[in-house]
């Protein structure tokens, strides 16, 4: 045998192994590069909760509830996919039932919670504060808390049937809970008339109607610390009340600012100071966007060019050299505190629109449990949707109802609305949905409610004798008192135009397709507050459904058949 040979053979045999594993090691490094550098699915982020997750009280204009309200700057600065399901007046007994749910439609509320990767929640509040606010602070004052406990038991109980839900649904999404804020200074509407003199004959001054708010406060967040320490890892704490007290403490008149008019839901600035809360909690668990803070500076100046152009230049530079969310937010509103904004005509939708203009009678319309489809004038009301991309609900009354109205004031001399809703409580919203409308004046109120969200009253005419003397009196002394049965001489009705755009919508948990349809959502980048599921049967029939969390509504239509 040539030895040689039989090196020389071995050695090219050993150069083709080795040169093999080059190949596997470096396909193995492109591998990881390539994996590395493929774009990522966005994380998916579900915010529930009450009327602070919701985001409708307190932001101004509601136009901006995306850019304003917290979930908005949240989904928006980390890119994330992002859906929000609160609910105005939920009290944990509601969310409980909530997360309950089966898919409906394009709302997906069980699709969306067994998928997220990140729900955020804003709950406990409404279990305490929606109740009689004088008894419950006039028993705070004495040291009665026997409703109080009451209610502390009921909230427990549910708080831990909304986690097991939850975590039964998606064990490996990350949880995260907002704790409450204490909102009360020493004009705070929730301490009323008749509970300020009953705790000043206690000897408590308005210096201390925060501390005693506090009582209260410690005790509905000691709900999930509690449970928390039973049940470790079960959900992260995202601290808004320390935050907000931070404020409180070390710059009062600026926390003044962070709450609206009814002095309890968050503005613009609270909604801002706790989407920075909630960001460092994200960025604490290494969740956030690597580029959140630069969205979020490029969010703010574009928000300030499209509402305060008329703002100082040297705002936009310095939110532009920003180091931190919280010093964007102190600069941007700060810089916007004596300033009012200027609107602009909405941007038209970009999205697909029916081929032609589709019209649907509605054939169910549902409020508070509430069967109203026979007070409709059914061949008069309708939901348009219109190829040029325009929609148009309509929704007339019978003229039973102004038959029955009218006869309710000639035998009660009237109706005053504070028999049925505290108008007091109203006003604040009513200012906030319309700033640019003069305080009370409810002309200019309905006037900008149907410049800026496309809603309006038909059937009543505004310059009659008897409408007017009605805003009079509002603007005089906030009764809202309906005594002149001419008021009701037209046919009542309720009318909402605006624009939509088509969706597809996919469940993250079935598969199926779903078409929605979006109406007036064009400064946010996530769904708007008013969306139907479109669908056509096995017949070809074709039907729209809203549904109305806040109402506890629902509103079908059928499209018209051809004459």
């Amino acid at each position: 045998m040539d030895y040689n040979f039989d090196m020389r053979k071995k050695g090219r045999i050993l150069q083709r192994i080795l040169l093999v594993i080059e190949i596997i090691a470096l396909l193995c490094v492109m591998a990881a590069v390539s994996s590395a550098c493929a774009p990522t699915e966005p994380k998916s982020i579900l915010f529930l909760g009450d009327s602070i997750a919701e985001a409708i009280a307190g932001i101004s204009p509601l136009t901006e509830h995306e850019s304003y309200g917290y979930y908005g700057i949240i989904g928006n600065c980390n890119g994330y996919l992002y859906h929000n399901r609160g609910v105005s007046g939920y009290t944990t007994k509601n969310l409980l039932s909530f997360v309950k749910r089966s898919d409906d439609g394009i709302n997906l509320v069980d699709s969306l919670l067994s998928t997220a990767d990140i729900i955020h929640i804003s709950i406990l509040g409404n279990d305490f504060l929606l109740s009689d606010h004088t008894q419950m602070i006039e028993g705070l004052a004495k040291g009665d808390l026997t409703d109080i406990e009451r209610r502390d038991a009921a909230a427990r109980t549910n708080f831990a049937g909304i986690i097991e839900t939850i975590r039964r649904k998606n064990p490996d999404a990350t949880v995260i809970l907002q704790t409450l804020y204490n909102p009360v200074g020493t004009d705070s509407p929730l301490f009323t008339p008749r509970a300020r003199q009953t705790i000043a004959r206690l000897g408590i001054e308005e210096s201390e109607y925060h501390a005693l708010m506090d009582t209260l406060i410690h005790r509905i967040n000691a709900i999930p610390s509690d449970y928390l320490r039973e049940h470790p890892n079960s959900f992260e704490l995202a601290d808004v009340y320390d935050a907000m007290e931070e404020v409180y403490r070390t710059d009062f008149d600026r926390w003044t600012r962070l709450f609206c008019g009814d002095g309890i839901h968050p503005s613009d600035e609270g909604h801002a100071i706790i989407a920075e809360t909630i960001q460092g909690k994200l960025e604490e668990l290494g969740l956030a966007s690597s580029s959140a803070l630069t969205r979020y500076k490029q969010d703010k100046c574009e928000q300030l060019t499209r509402l305060y152009a008329d703002a100082p230049i040297e705002v936009g530079e310095r939110i532009r050299e920003a180091e931190s969310f919280a010093a964007v937010n102190e600069i941007y509103f700060d810089g916007i505190e004596d300033l009012s904004p200027h609107y602009t005509e909405t941007p038209t939708l970009t999205g697909e629109h029916f081929a032609e203009t589709k019209r649907f009678k509605i054939t169910l319309l549902k409020a508070f449990g509430s069967e109203l489809t026979p007070l409709l004038r059914r061949y008069t009301s309708y939901i348009e949707f219109r190829e040029d991309g325009s929609y148009e609900l309509m929704i007339y009354a019978m003229s039973v109802l102004n038959d029955t109205l009218k006869k309710i004031i000639a035998d009660n001399g009237g109706i005053d609305a504070n028999d049925y809703y505290n108008v007091s409580l109203l006003l604040p919203y009513l200012h906030d949905i319309a700033p640019n409308a003069a305080f009370r004046d409810l002309r200019a109120i309905l006037k900008e409610v149907e410049t800026l969200y496309g809603i309006s009253i038909v059937g009543i005419d505004y310059e009659s004798e008897s409408v007017a003397a009605l805003f009079e009196r509002f603007r005089l002394n906030g009764e809202l008192v309906l005594d002149d049965p001419a008021v009701f001489d037209g046919i009542l009705g309720l009318k909402c135009t605006g624009q939509y755009e088509l969706r597809e919508v996919t469940s993250p948990k079935t598969g199926e397709k779903y078409t929605a349809i979006y109406v007036n959502n064009a400064t946010g980048r996530g769904e708007s507050y008013v969306r139907y599921t479109y669908t056509v049967d096995e017949y070809g029939d074709e039907t729209v459904r809203m549904t109305i969390d806040v109402l506890q509504g629902e509103l079908e239509g059928e499209l018209y058949a051809e004459e």
